[in-house]
């Protein structure tokens, strides 16, 4: 019990935020840190196709720990935006396993800068992260949402009513501008076992539209 305590104290610290519970970044990770900080963690970059990244996930997963992959946008094929940017002042990475302690490690890490300064920090976490978050930020702003769909049992063919739950808890700095969400989804993986994914995102939305502007401008010349 002290022990998952301390671990829950640990991991608040590594969220950076100040006595007015300023939302900052990610341990090192900082908001408006320089593109140089992946370096500076001790990782070497190798670029990725955007479009290869879902086939090589396993292997990028399980590659070595000093290595950050640098998506690619493939502009002979299909755009896919979660993955990469067409405008060249996005730059979007993805780092596998980042380790803030001995103890402490957060899993596909995913990172988006714009303009070489850092405005998006996104990972998974399969410790209670509600709990810790709220622990460091206080209460956040909640919101529920569900979906009913159809499950197919693979062993009997059997079809059983089922509902993918998602919870949504948001905090947000004075300025408006900076937010910390934390997604739960709850579903049913193909034996029909409750399944749970926690992914957190900070960011910084300053420059949002400008970056959605450049986008739809760089899609705009492709087209042509």
């Amino acid at each position: 019990m002290k022990k998952s305590i301390l671990i829950l104290i640990l991991i608040s610290l590594f969220f950076g935020v100040n006595a007015q519970t300023k939302i900052t970044g990610l341990g090192k990770l900082e908001l408006g840190s320089s593109i140089t900080i992946i370096n500076e963690l001790g990782f070497i970059v190798k670029p990725i196709l955007s479009t290869e990244f879902g086939k090589e996930l396993e292997l990028i997963r399980n590659s070595h720990s000093n290595r950050a992959f640098e998506f690619i946008a493939d502009k002979t094929k299909k755009h896919s935006a979660p993955y990469s940017s067409l405008d060249k002042m996005v730059r979007m990475f993805f780092i596998p396993k980042l380790y803030v302690s001995d103890i402490i490690g957060f899993e596909s890490v995913r990172l988006k800068f714009f303009n070489e300064k850092l405005v998006e920090i996104e990972c998974s976490y399969s410790g209670n992260l509600i709990e810790t978050l709220t622990l460091k930020y206080d209460e956040p702003k909640n919101g529920f949402k569900d979906a009913d769909y159809i499950f197919t049992d693979l062993n009997t063919g059997e079809s059983v009513p089922k509902k993918v739950k998602e919870y949504t808890s948001i905090w947000q700095n004075i300025d408006k501008h900076i937010f910390c969400t934390c997604i739960v989804l709850k579903y049913f993986g193909d034996d029909g076992k409750e399944m749970q994914d926690s992914n957190v995102k900070l960011s910084d939305d300053t420059y949002s539209e400008e970056i959605k502007k450049a986008e739809n401008t760089e899609r705009l010349s492709i087209n042509d």
